[in-house]
């Protein structure tokens, strides 16, 4: 039961295609990377057709295809796709994609619910793959990315995958019916116990950033945040490339015992400028710090639960900032099955963030 939702995610495959045109409206809309489907996104973030080009969200990136990383600056205006080797940027004030060899080109993006849409063949060429935009049976959108190392054709994929797509869908469902109460019951009957597994907002600081680190979740396939502070992305450059590369995000943090916030992190940020060309807008500070403007912060109360704390809290989604011993703590979330979705700058848990 606890593990439900996480070998969910690992098993699903992707899909029948469809012909360009309007795509079923679902609650769900799915991710596929070759032969599995790592990510869902809700369907206020599906991609649509304009004429005959695929639009799709920058949030579908997050499914790290090929190893590609995506760093989106809404402050900037400025969205980037980014590989070892390879890099688009574009601008979305000016309409511009720039590549890793500086040649400029126009290119047209569109907003809708506020998040920037990007042709999608376009994009996924330059990296090598190439983009479908496949259906289920129960009407699912999904958009499957494949680098020629699939094993499994569309028909397969439609007929191992939608049980489990349909399994998805029930607990959403579940997740937003109001409970409502059968005739007869007794109105001081307990609520039963919640068995599923707990959700935890994963983040990393201090030594908990490092190679290791990055090896257990890219083992685990599990996509985290990391705050560093300007010391650290000066004196660790290839790490913090690294853990971009992986599809990772990485926000901003100050040393300890710094209180001039802002300063920290804007210095903070001119130093990622200079190592990824790109800055952010997450920030981890103590709790006591105040709130600075433009950046998202979260903050970390000197008391923060410990991992088995938090794998007990099953009522609420929480972030548990992991500072040492990270190998402990994410063997102890596989354990327990815990779902680790990605924290990203517009995450938002009760009691912990703030804007």
């Amino acid at each position: 039961m606890k593990k439900r939702l996480m070998s969910i995610l690992l098993l699903l495959a992707v899909l029948i295609s469809v012909t360009p045109g309007n795509i079923t409206a679902s609650s769900l809309c799915f991710v596929g990377v070759n032969d599995s489907v790592p990510m869902y996104l809700s369907a206020s973030e599906a991609p649509y057709y304009k004429g005959a080009a695929l639009y799709v969200p920058y949030t579908v990136f997050q499914a790290s295809p090929a190893g590609i990383a995506v760093s989106y600056n809404a402050d900037k205006g400025s969205l980037a796709l980014f590989t070892r080797a390879k890099r688009l940027v574009y601008d979305l004030n000016a309409g511009t994609i720039t590549d890793e060899n500086q040649r400029v080109n126009s290119v047209e993006i569109v907003f809708r619910n506020g998040i920037p849409y990007i042709p999608v063949t376009r994009a996924v060429s330059h990296f090598g793959l190439t983009a479908s935009m496949l259906t289920s049976a129960s009407g699912c959108p999904v958009l499957r990315f494949t680098d020629g190392s699939q094993q499994l054709g569309n028909d397969v994929f439609i007929r191992k995958a939608e049980t489990l797509i349909s399994i998805i869908l029930e607990q959403e469902q579940e997740t937003q019916a109001p409970n409502a109460p059968q005739d007869g019951a007794n109105e001081k009957e307990e609520t039963p116990e919640n068995t599923g597994p707990a959700t935890v907002y994963l983040a990393f600081a201090g030594s908990a950033v490092s190679e290791q680190t990055l090896e257990t979740l890219k083992t685990m396939k599990v996509y985290a945040a990391f705050f560093l502070s300007q010391k650290q992305i000066m004196e660790e450059k290839e790490l913090v490339r690294e853990i971009y590369a992986q599809g990772h995000q990485i926000g901003l943090t100050v040393e300890e015992g710094e209180t001039e916030y802002l300063t920290a992190l804007q210095a903070a940020n001119d130093a990622l400028d200079k190592v990824l060309f790109c800055k952010s807008l997450m920030a981890l500070l103590p709790g006591n710090a105040p709130d600075i403007a433009r950046y998202s912060v979260f903050k970390e109360w000197s008391g923060r639960n410990s991992v088995d704390e938090v794998l007990q809290n099953l009522d609420a989604a929480q972030l548990l900032v992991c500072r040492s011993d990270s190998t402990f703590v994410l063997q102890r979330l596989l354990e327990e099955g815990a779902y680790t979705p990605q924290l990203l700058e517009t995450t938002r848990i009760p009691g912990v963030s703030t804007r």
